[in-house]
C-alpha cells in the first residue's frame, strides 16, 4: 500500500538584506548593563552622601547633649543661668537628633537621675507624646510630681491608665500626689478606690494603696474612715517612715477629735510615691496656724 507523505512547512531563509539588520525594540545586553551601572553609581553617590550627612548631624546632636550634661554637672560654676544654658544645648540636640536616637527620652531620664525634675519633666513629656509607653508614662508622672507640676503629672498618669487600664500603679500614684498636695481630693478618693479594685488582697502593693486611701481620708478630715483604712496596712510596713508618720498622724487626729480638740496639722508631708523628697515649700508657705 502506498502511503502519502506531506513534508513540514519551513520558513523561508532570510534575505541578504535582513541578515545584518538588528531587530527593533530589543536593545543589546551590554547597553542595558552599562545603563544599570551608571544608575547604580548615581544612587550610591547620593545615598552615601545622605548617610554621611545623617551621621554628622547625629554626632552633633550627641555633642550638644553632652555639653548640656556638662553644664548641669558644673551647675552655677558654669553659668549664673546654667539651667537656661543647658536647655539651649539640649534643645539643639533634640532638633538635630534622628528619631532612633530617642533624644528627648534620654535627656529626660538623665536629668531625672540628676534631680533636675522640673527640666526633666519637659523632655520626658515631649518623649511621651511622641512615643507613648506605660513605663515612660509612669516615670514622667513621678518626675512631674517631684517637681510639683500638677498638669504634667495628671497628663502622664492619665496616659499610663489609658495604655494599661488594669495596672493599679498610675491610679494610686496620681491619687497620692493629689493627697500630698491637698488638691482634687474627691477625685483622689476615686482613683485610690480604682487602684484597690485592681489589686489582689495579698498583693505586696496593697498596703501602699490602703495607705494612700487612708491619707486621702485624713486630708478630707474623715479621721474615723482614715483609721479604718489604715487597719488594712500591716504594722510591719511601719518600718517605712512615711507609713509610720501617717499612722501616728491619723491616730493623733482621731484622739483630738474625740476629745473635742482641733487635730494638729501633720508635721511632714513630703514623700512622693517613688520615694523622692518633695521640694521644700516656697518661703512664707507652710502649715496653717
Amino acid at each position: 500500500m502506498t502511503t502519502s507523505f506531506t513534508p513540514r512547512p519551513t520558513l523561508p531563509p532570510p534575505s541578504p538584506a535582513d541578515t545584518g539588520r538588528r531587530r527593533p525594540g530589543r536593545p543589546r545586553i551590554g547597553y542595558l548593563i552599562a545603563v544599570g551601572l551608571c544608575l547604580g553609581a548615581i544612587i550610591a553617590f547620593f545615598s552615601s552622601s545622605e548617610t554621611r550627612d545623617a551621621i554628622v548631624i547625629s554626632r552633633k546632636a550627641e555633642e550638644n547633649a553632652a555639653l548640656g550634661m556638662l553644664v548641669i554637672r558644673q551647675g552655677a560654676m558654669a553659668s549664673d543661668d546654667y539651667i537656661q544654658t543647658a536647655r539651649s544645648e539640649f534643645d539643639a540636640a533634640v532638633a538635630r537628633a534622628r528619631p532612633g536616637q530617642r533624644m528627648e527620652e534620654r535627656i529626660g531620664r538623665w536629668l531625672a537621675d540628676q534631680g533636675e525634675y522640673r527640666l526633666a519633666t519637659h523632655y520626658l513629656l515631649d518623649a511621651l507624646r511622641l512615643r507613648p509607653g506605660h513605663g515612660l508614662a509612669i516615670l514622667t508622672g513621678s518626675t512631674a510630681a517631684a517637681s510639683r507640676d500638677t498638669e504634667a503629672a495628671t497628663e502622664a498618669y492619665a496616659q499610663a491608665m489609658l495604655l494599661e487600664p488594669d495596672d493599679p500603679q498610675a491610679y494610686n500614684d496620681l491619687a497620692y500626689y493629689y493627697a500630698v498636695e491637698g488638691i482634687h481630693l474627691d477625685q483622689a478618693e476615686e482613683l485610690a478606690m480604682m487602684a484597690l479594685a485592681r489589686t489582689e488582697a495579698d498583693s505586696p502593693f496593697a498596703a501602699a494603696y490602703w495607705d494612700t486611701l487612708a491619707w486621702i481620708y485624713y486630708k478630707q478630715g474623715r479621721y474615723v474612715q482614715a483609721w479604718e483604712a489604715m487597719q488594712n496596712v500591716d504594722p510591719a510596713y511601719d518600718a517605712d517612715p512615711v507609713v509610720r508618720e501617717h499612722r501616728d498622724a491619723i491616730r493623733l487626729a482621731l484622739e483630738s477629735e474625740r476629745q473635742g480638740r482641733r487635730p494638729p496639722f501633720p508635721r511632714e508631708d513630703r514623700a512622693m510615691p517613688d520615694g523622692r523628697p518633695d521640694p521644700e515649700p516656697p518661703a512664707g508657705e507652710g502649715p496653717p496656724s
